[in-house]
């Protein structure tokens, strides 16, 4: 069970009602709970300038599906939607940001080529990486296939915590258009922060600046 209490942080005493209720945590505001049991529990959380209490009802861990058209994914770089409701993106470095907490998120991508072709391919970043910690996911053959369209594991975890996942396009235009369909939270969707006040810089130059060609393999021309 989580839910957010403005300000919280991990110098916050949190108490329970209920004695079957444990291991809490406490994640940029957002305060995990295991539930043992469903039912009403009172939370008492209690800093050095103030103290909340709130009711709340545990429920059984739900999962949420979310439209691509949703306003809690933050879209990034050039994208369109198509008749069928689809979020498209064809150039490097476009895609989408999500927050969530909970264990688990999925997304329902494809691209439009042949397995024999390359396709499009996706970098998975997540909590602010600057290394992706999944590189190179074909859309058009990892994943579970699902009426002609891909199950993507964006992330799991064995407990439960906030957390905010970027997926990019890697590979060009001319290689394929990427799809997301739809994605899957195990747990609750937060409002991802825009980051539209944050400094911007573009950059002029050729394929070299562009990283074409990155993804080939050593000695390949």
């Amino acid at each position: 069970m989580t839910f957010a209490v403005e300000g919280a942080d991990a110098s916050c005493k949190v108490y329970l009602s209920n004695e079957d209720y444990g291991d809490v945590s406490i994640s940029r505001g957002v305060i995990s709970i295991k539930a043992m049991v469903e039912g009403e529990l009172t939370v008492t959380v209690e800093s050095i300038e103030k103290t909340v209490e709130c009711t709340v009802t545990i429920l059984e861990n739900k999962t949420v599906k979310i439209a691509p058209d949703d306003p809690l994914i933050n879209i990034i770089g050039r994208t369109e939607f198509n008749s069928q409701g689809e979020l498209v993106f064809n150039n490097v470095a476009s895609g989408y940001e999500i927050t969530f907490v909970g264990t688990k998120l999925e997304a329902v991508m494809y691209d439009d080529k042949n397995p024999s072709d390359i396709g499009a391919r996706i970098a998975i970043m997540i909590d602010g990486e600057t290394d992706p910690a999944y590189l190179n996911v074909h859309l058009n053959k990892d994943g579970e296939l699902v009426d002609g369209k891909r199950v993507i594991t964006l992330c799991s975890f064995k407990e439960p915590g906030v957390h905010t996942v970027r997926v990019y396009k890697i590979t060009e235009e001319q290689s394929s258009r990427a799809y997301l369909c739809s994605l899957t939270v195990k747990g609750e969707v937060l409002e991802t922060p825009k980051d539209d006040e944050k400094l911007k810089i573009m950059f002029y130059g050729d394929s070299i600046t562009a990283g074409y060609g990155n993804m080939r393999g050593y000695g390949q021309p």
